[in-house]
């Protein structure tokens, strides 16, 4: 038996949720728990149920309510468990729990350990802490007013541990992931000068000085007008740091920089031992147009403020897109993505930077200043920077600068392999060859004509996709579907597998078989992001706007006609409609809101919602997917793809419930690869090359079909009208940059240590011994665990 109370106050039995009585039983049952195994007086029981004074003969009703929930609870357990859950201890009543049976304490002990500092990855125990909470607490009795007070108490306790969460994480340089829920934490609570703090940092790290500054000012607004006194002197340090660029707020080149969902397993490298990475990466350069001009017009101070803005917004933007600003030269911005930590869609990060810094200058500057952008990506070499040089050195740096040379004011000029990276993504206008100084042959780019407005499938479009596998895994899925429109109850499905490994393709072919069913569902989908703004509910935003009508163009005022007096909705598309609202009753009444919708949905027929890419989603976003799971009576099947690290920050994802599987999807089989590339090209293949292919991709779909990519642009691989004409491969096969991406972003998921055996265990081959590792790392001891 499981009681929670870090959410709505849910008890779970056997993997069912346990029908509650009564608000009267739910408020007794939460004043227990909330002193489990304490001893918590009539009176104050009393006072919790009866706040206004209790009725005549209320002591004998509270016996009643208390033999009441006691028979509940114990009627739950098949047989009995032969414990006596609440017992009558003078001068009133406790519930005895064991251990680890109330989600709080499991929260309080995972505290203790994440502050004992025995844990290998702090963080990553802090996650673990925090895993347990499943939004607002006791979410479901925030009107009462004994709870009132326990519910700003436990939120403290959350808020004291995301601080020491965001701590970790800053230690360990991934400021980056944390701007946007720092962002909206901060907004709650204006007046915790700590989170305001490391808001201020991870602004400043990521190249946002002038927000940072922002955000001080805000705060010390707010702590005179509502407190009556200035910052504290940790706060006002800080602020004068930023003011100075004190290199002490800057990363430590020593701190390993490694995703937030894996723990490590090896120390740190020290700083002497780091050692330059070769990696592929996008450079970007843009220059402003139209500042020379600009400085004959006004005095050095007002140019100077002016560029200084102008600094601040391409920062952020960069910022936004996972970029690094590396340095700015002059009017001259130079960006990295993909260094120094490896990002599988650097290439289409990089472009839509691109988009968003020439609109924000415009949005800032009018027509008086233009943009020009040269974006290239290749193969770079990371390394500790030396003064006046870059982190990132290359080729592709040299011939990024040399594009924007030649782009026209308002122009972003892309590289080739550039182009072929964001094929499907970003619209292009046809290669053209051009000369750049000191490059020996011409350099082919493409001009950046906007991004698509829907995403066309990954791979060469001429390549016919086939379903291959995956039975088991689809009738399970049909099944499913099936029990959620004969329940007429929500139901879900989380797809998990790793980039490539055929997630989409699975729910294609679930569209395709339960289109056939009686009745046939509506489908709707949103994704994920892992970049940008707007990311808390962007999924559930897209379903909502495709439902309603609203257009992207469309100004508040006409989205709130939209909605039809649901203006909560409106949250969802971040627009500040709950400016009244204290955050967890906007959170409740914005849940509460999604159920009836999706409710309404479904009434008349079946629906499906697809969230893709959920690894990525906010912690709000899950927290209210587990909500509507557990709260929609209607034939809703929710279906959600994503990475394996989901389970890494949420481990107990679905909850466990009946209504809720998990499928983990693995590489297809050697003859199942056969069958798929048998299918993708409809001719015979060369025995040495077929062997190539399907040694090279290892069993993923989205290998495979970026290698016949490949084959296609080089020529070896022709389709001439109906028929696939195929010859030998005239060069080695090697991946594609879009294969490389994949795997360098998850070699940089792994710890430090267990990152540098890998790279040296590359250079013996795909079979290594641990001796020679070794030797390659120095002699150092090295932990092979991370590798397995």
């Amino acid at each position: 038996m499981e009681f929670r109370v870090l959410g709505p106050l849910e008890v779970e039995v056997h993997g069912g949720l346990l029908p509650l009585g009564g608000v009267k039983q739910r408020i007794l049952l939460a004043a227990l728990l909330l002193e489990a195994n304490r001893v918590v007086s009539a009176e104050r029981l009393l006072g919790a149920l009866w706040p206004e004074g209790p009725p005549p003969g209320g002591s004998k009703a509270l016996q009643m309510h208390v033999s009441q929930l006691r028979k509940t609870l114990e009627q739950a357990v098949p047989g009995g468990s032969g414990r006596e859950l609440i017992a009558t201890r003078p001068p009133g009543y406790l519930i005895a729990l064991e251990r680890d049976e109330l989600d709080l304490s499991v929260f309080e002990r995972l505290v203790n350990e994440a502050r004992s500092g025995a844990a290998i990855d702090t963080a990553a125990a802090w996650r673990r802490a925090l895993g347990q909470w499943r939004g607002p607490p006791l979410a479901d009795l925030y009107a009462e007013p004994f709870a009132r007070a326990e519910i700003a108490r436990l939120e403290s306790m959350r808020l004291d541990a995301l601080e020491e969460l965001f701590e970790s994480e800053l230690a360990c340089g991934r400021h980056h992931d944390l701007v946007a829920e720092l962002e909206g934490l901060a907004a709650e609570h204006p007046l915790r000068e700590r989170l305001r703090g490391q808001l201020m940092l991870v602004l400043y790290r990521s190249g946002r000085q002038a927000q940072a500054l922002e955000v001080y000012q805000d705060t010390r607004r707010h702590l005179v007008e509502e407190l009556g006194i200035e910052p504290g002197r940790p706060l006002q340090d800080l602020e004068r740091a930023v003011l100075q660029h004190d290199p002490a707020l800057d990363l430590s080149a020593a701190t390993p920089v490694a995703p937030a969902s894996v723990e490590a397993q090896s120390q740190p490298v020290e700083p002497g031992r780091q050692r330059p990475e070769r990696k592929l990466a996008t450079v970007l350069f843009a220059d402003l147009v139209g500042s020379t001009e600009l400085g004959e017009q006004h005095d050095p101070e007002r140019t100077r403020a002016l560029l200084e803005r102008f600094y601040d917004a391409m920062a952020a933007e960069i910022a936004a897109s996972g970029g690094t600003t590396e340095k700015f030269v002059g009017d001259a911005i130079m960006a990295a993505f993909g260094a120094p930590v490896a990002l599988e869609d650097h290439a289409t990060r990089a472009l839509h930077a691109a988009v968003a810094m020439r609109a924000r200058l415009e949005e800032q500057f009018g027509a008086k200043l233009a943009l020009r952008v040269g974006v290239c990506t290749g193969e770079v070499v990371v390394g500790p920077a030396r003064e006046g040089s870059s982190f990132v050195t290359g080729d592709s740096v040299n011939v990024a600068a040399r594009l924007e040379q030649l782009a026209e004011p308002g122009e972003i000029l892309v590289g080739e392999r550039t182009a072929a990276a964001v094929r499907g993504i970003f619209e292009l206008s046809e290669l053209m060859a051009v000369d750049v100084r000191g490059k020996r042959g011409r350099v082919r780019c493409a001009r950046l004509l906007g991004p698509l407005a829907a995403q066309q499938p990954r791979g060469a479009p001429m390549l016919r996709r086939t379903f291959v596998g995956r039975a088991a895994e689809l009738e399970l899925l049909r099944a499913t579907y099936l029990r959620a429109v004969q329940e007429e109850g929500a139901h879900l499905v989380t797809i998990l597998g790793e980039a490539g490994v055929g997630k989409t393709s699975l729910v294609g072919a679930l569209a395709e078989a339960v289109s056939r069913e009686s009745p046939p569902p509506r489908w709707r989908s949103g994704r994920c992001a892992a970049y940008g703004r707007g990311l808390t509910f962007r999924p559930l935003g897209e379903i909502l706007k495709e439902y309603l009508g609203i257009l992207d163009s469309d100004p508040p005022t006409a989205v709130r006609q939209s909605l039809g007096g649901r203006d909560i909705l409106g949250l969802t598309l971040d627009i500040d409609v709950a400016q009244d609202l204290a955050p967890i009753v906007a959170r409740e009444r914005l849940h509460d809101a999604w159920v009836e919708l999706f409710e309404e949905m479904a009434a008349s027929e079946p629906v499906v919602i697809l969230v893709e890419d959920l690894h990525w989603a906010n912690e709000e976003l899950l927290d209210l997917l587990e909500r509507i799971l557990a709260e929609v009576r209607a034939s809703l099947l929710l279906v959600a793809t994503a990475r394996p690290e989901l389970l890494d920050r949420r481990p107990g994802w679905g909850g466990g419930r009946r209504n809720a599987i998990t499928l983990a999807l693995e590489p297809l089989s050697r003859e199942e690869s056969a069958r798929l590339l048998g299918g993708l090209v409809d001719a015979p293949v060369p025995a040495r090359l077929r062997r190539l292919l399907l040694e090279r991709a290892e069993g993923n779909p989205f290998f495979l079909e970026e290698l016949l990519a490949t084959l296609i642009d080089r020529g070896d691989l022709e389709r001439r009208g109906d028929e696939w004409s195929v010859r030998e491969p005239t060069a080695d096969l090697a991946a594609p940059d879009s294969v490389q991406a994949v795997l360098a972003a998850r070699i940089d998921l792994l710890p430090p240590g267990a990152k540098a055996a890998l790279q040296a265990a590359a250079v013996i081959g795909r079979t290594f011994w641990a001796g020679p590792v070794r030797e390659l790392l120095g002699g150092e001891e090295v932990d092979f665990r991370g590798l397995e």
